[in-house]
C-alpha cells in the first residue's frame, strides 16, 4: 500500500527531513513555476519528478487538497523501546 505525502509545505518539509521519498507527482502546469524550488530540491536529491496532468492527480483519495504535488513515501518503520534505548548516547535521566 502507497503512502502519500499531499500539499506544497509538507512535501518540502518532508524532502528537507530526508524523508525516503519514491517518486513525486507534480501537476504539470506548476512544473516550472509554482513548484521549481520542490523540483529542484527532489532532483537534487536523485528523487524522481513526474510532471503529471492535473485530472490524473485528482484520481487519488486523498484527505486534504494536493495543492499539484503528490509525494509517494515509505511506511514508518517503527522500532522497539529496546532498540531505541541501545542506539542512544544519553545517560537515561
Amino acid at each position: 500500500m502507497d503512502n502519500y505525502i499531499v500539499g506544497r509545505n509538507a512535501v518540502k518539509e518532508a524532502l528537507k527531513s530526508g524523508r525516503s521519498i519514491q517518486r513525486i507527482l507534480v501537476s504539470e502546469d506548476k512544473v516550472k513555476t509554482g513548484l521549481a524550488d520542490i523540483v529542484g530540491l527532489a532532483k537534487s536529491q536523485g528523487i524522481e519528478v513526474r510532471p503529471t496532468p492535473v485530472k490524473q492527480m485528482n484520481k487519488y483519495d486523498l484527505e486534504v487538497p494536493h495543492q499539484g504535488v503528490i509525494a509517494f513515501v515509505s511506511a514508518v518503520q517503527f522500532k522497539e523501546l529496546g532498540e531505541v534505548l541501545q542506539e542512544t548516547t544519553h545517560e537515561v535521566p
